[in-house]
């Protein structure tokens, strides 16, 4: 099995500084997320609540639905969930000022884990309805009891498994954030289905591409899909909707 560190090594090699991008290859909602030094406040929110979250020992069974951890067994600390499993400062970053660049309607989020990045896009976009869904019902059951002090009344929990969420779904979304699964398989089910409740102009974030070779042949899948510019910053895949053909950009992380 190819190591995760050589595909570090590839994705450098292959890649591009911003700076050497035409401004003309970028939409402008992706010129203005990375080019951006602002901190978005959802993320000091963020991180008081992750912060948090990595002193506390109390631990929970968690119910993998996907690939489940590396690093973790079934019953887990919430220091560990939020060590491990939970997006470091880097991807709220990106989460919030796509979130407020974009200034959606409507967010769904496949992968709450315990709410801090629901708290990132919630806050940074307060006028939309978010949607964040968590599979397993311990994870979900501890985020809805303490995320509370860190919202301002946009986000709502859903516990249920991602595809039948999907299935049952009757809302388009202006930004979908997918981290779940992490399978192959699973990973092209979620995007084919998710990307179907996007409105046009809309951006779908896709985590942990290079988390495993099956995540990462799922992602060069995906990014070959029509009227998609998929943008590959190697911890997270950008795919904004309705641009001209398939045009794939890579940047150095």
């Amino acid at each position: 099995m190819i190591h995760k560190g050589l595909m570090y090594i590839f994705h450098e090699l292959s890649s591009r500084n911003l700076k050497h991008i035409s401004v003309t290859d970028l939409p402008a909602l992706i010129q203005e997320t990375l080019v951006s030094k602002a901190q978005p406040y959802s993320v000091t929110k963020s991180l008081d609540y992750l912060h948090k979250l990595r002193k506390i020992h109390q631990k929970i069974e968690v119910m993998d639905l996907g690939a489940g951890s590396k690093k973790m067994s079934k019953k887990r600390s919430i220091s560990d969930i939020a060590t491990y499993s939970v997006s470091g400062y880097s991807e709220l970053r990106l989460l919030a000022r796509l979130a407020y660049f974009k200034n959606p309607t409507s967010i769904l989020e496949l992968g709450s884990s315990l709410g801090v990045s629901g708290i990132a896009l919630a806050n940074s976009a307060p006028n939309a309805r978010v949607l964040s869904v968590e599979g397993c019902p311990n994870t979900y059951q501890y985020a809805c009891e303490h995320i509370q002090p860190y919202l301002t009344g946009n986000l709502q929990f859903v516990n249920a498994e991602f595809e039948s969420f999907l299935q049952n779904n009757d809302i388009m979304y202006d930004m979908i954030s997918i981290d779940g699964n992490h399978r192959y398989d699973a990973t092209l089910r979620l995007f084919d289905k998710a990307s179907s409740y996007l409105n046009p102009g809309g951006v779908i974030i896709i985590d942990d591409i290079y988390w495993s070779v099956g995540m990462h042949r799922a992602w060069n899948k995906i990014k070959q899909r029509e009227n998609y510019m998929a943008i590959d910053l190697y911890q997270s895949g950008i795919l904004a909707k309705g641009k001209q053909g398939n045009q794939r950009i890579r940047l150095k992380g």
